[in-house]
């Protein structure tokens, strides 16, 4: 079976000794992509992945995210054994933790990037004293759909329309310029939008 024994192979030693910045990179690639494929298909590997996948369920936490806690109090436990009872290290051991922090937080984006995609939209709600002229300003300018909510302001206690819609990324800086443009006192509220149904908006696979 030695022909899967990877961190035999020639390059990977080479990247060992030359460029091991490179070579976390790559880990947390081939990490973040293995385990995010196993979380989207319901598997397991019966280590950190069951906790994060109770976290999940329990507590709505995207298992990127669960494990990458997880995972941080593992490296800082493993650091705190090598370094009480002087195990040698080929660097030094701050470095190398320092590395598995890296690998850790770029797997763990992967992760939560394999299960639920890039955000491609954000979600804007506009609250505003000129919810006509935002919604039309949307409309026309950017040819999306808006809707206006109705909502009663406590501060003030005004009934007013609260104006969502949904914009591609690319829009997101014309959308804040019209918001400003027809009342810089806006209050605007902006979210990631992991996935849109309708008609404007690439579905997801």
């Amino acid at each position: 079976m030695s022909f899967i024994r990877i961190q035999d192979a020639a390059v990977i030693k080479d990247l060992a000794q030359n460029d091991f910045f490179f070579l976390v990179l790559v880990a947390a690639v081939l990490l973040g992509a293995g385990l995010g494929l196993i979380f989207k298909f319901k598997g397991t590997t019966g280590g950190s992945d069951i906790p994060a996948a109770i976290f999940l369920k329990k507590f709505g936490i995207s298992p990127g995210k669960s494990i990458m806690l997880i995972d941080f109090f593992v490296i800082i436990i493993a650091g705190l054994i090598f370094h009480l009872k002087g195990i040698p290290l080929d660097k030094p051991l701050v470095t190398l933790m320092l590395y598995a922090f890296l690998l850790l937080f770029a797997g763990s984006f992967i992760i939560d990037v394999i299960i639920n995609g890039f955000d491609y939209a954000q979600q804007a709600f506009v609250i505003t004293d000129k919810s006509d002229a935002v919604a039309n300003a949307i409309s026309n300018e950017l040819a999306r759909g808006a809707t206006a909510i109705k909502a009663r302001g406590i501060y003030r206690n005004v009934d007013r329309e609260i104006i969502m819609t949904v914009v591609t990324l690319k829009q997101v800086p014309r959308l804040k310029e019209i918001i400003k443009e027809t009342d810089p006192d806006a209050f605007v509220i902006t979210t990631n939008v992991h996935e849109v149904t309708g008609y404007g908006f690439r579905p997801r696979l």
